[in-house]
């Protein structure tokens, strides 16, 4: 995922702010968050991020491109592992691990991931 930073994500600091990097990362993993959501009868099965570890290695500036690239990189029998990294000018500028939980919304625990989503996760490997 390619995206150019808006002035809005500058900080007093004149950089990107930290939180606009997070939610760049929430974004370029919506796609993979919504397998877990698809949930033929309704909204019985959802996804609940357990997790979210980000280190940010240096500063993003306003006026160059970013680069987002983001794997699936473990797939458990509840719980899926998503990393990603963030690049400006080929700059390794933060990276994040999130741990997202396949949950039942009625019975309000963790269930496993049926072998068909399983595949598709993996395809994001």
């Amino acid at each position: 995922m390619i995206l150019i930073p808006r002035i809005t994500e500058v900080n007093q600091a004149n950089h990107i702010s930290n939180l606009a990097i997070m939610a760049w990362f929430e974004n370029a993993r919506a796609d993979i968050s919504q397998l877990l959501d698809n949930d033929p009868n309704g909204k019985e099965f959802i996804s609940v991020i357990a997790r979210i570890d980000c280190q940010f290695k240096s500063e993003v500036f306003y006026g160059s491109e970013v680069e987002i690239k983001t794997i699936v990189a473990a797939v458990g029998n509840s719980s899926i592992t998503i990393n990603q990294k963030a690049f400006q000018k080929g700059v390794l500028a933060a990276e994040s691990t999130t741990i997202i939980v396949h949950f039942n919304s009625n019975e309000k625990c963790a269930t496993s991931i049926p072998d068909t989503l399983r595949k598709l996760l993996l395809s994001y490997a």
